[in-house]
């Protein structure tokens, strides 16, 4: 038997049509920009270094995904690029690497989810004129950082089934 994902219908069935409607809509509508969201991006950014800092200090271990692999190399622009220009992917210019994948549970290489990938345009831990950290996989529930939030609260509160129930797409 084929797995089917039966999620929009409980999502349907539990909150009603018009509201999977809204939510759906609400999910592809992009929010207004105001003068403050490169502030609350910098102040959001810095919260989470903190927090997950924290953690990872008082833990002695990566707060998520704590099993990974690594890899380095050398990466070099291509001569003739396929996107607008840019002073950082400047044709030919190459940069060391750092590459390192994981997954979100210890052990479990065979999940299509929750799945990290990170790139370091740099070979130190500290300077880097480039750092890209991906949520891999089929699906993440985490389309923005107040869904990390929710799913920060939903764990330590217990209610996972409220948390499911916020968007359709949980």
């Amino acid at each position: 038997m084929e797995w089917k994902n039966l999620g929009y219908e409980i999502y349907k069935e539990r909150k009603g049509e018009e509201e999977f409607k809204r939510k759906m809509e609400e999910a592809d509508t992009i929010p207004p920009s105001s003068v403050f969201d490169r502030a609350k991006l910098y102040f959001t950014t810095e919260k989470f270094k903190l927090m997950f800092g924290t953690v990872a200090l008082a833990t002695n271990k990566r707060p998520t995904h704590p099993v990974g692999i690594g890899a380095q190399g050398i990466a070099t622009i291509v001569a003739d690029p396929q996107f607008p220009d840019c002073e950082f992917f400047t044709s030919g210019r190459s940069y060391t690497l750092c590459l390192r994948h994981a997954t979100l549970k210890p052990y479990d290489d065979a999940g299509l989810n929750f799945l990290s990938a990170s790139l370091r345009f740099a070979d130190t831990d500290t300077e880097s004129p480039l750092d890209i950290m991906m949520s891999t996989g089929r699906c993440s529930v985490f389309s923005n950082v107040q869904g990390i939030y929710d799913a920060i609260d939903a764990q330590s509160s217990g209610n996972l089934l409220e948390y499911c129930f916020k968007s359709p797409d949980m």
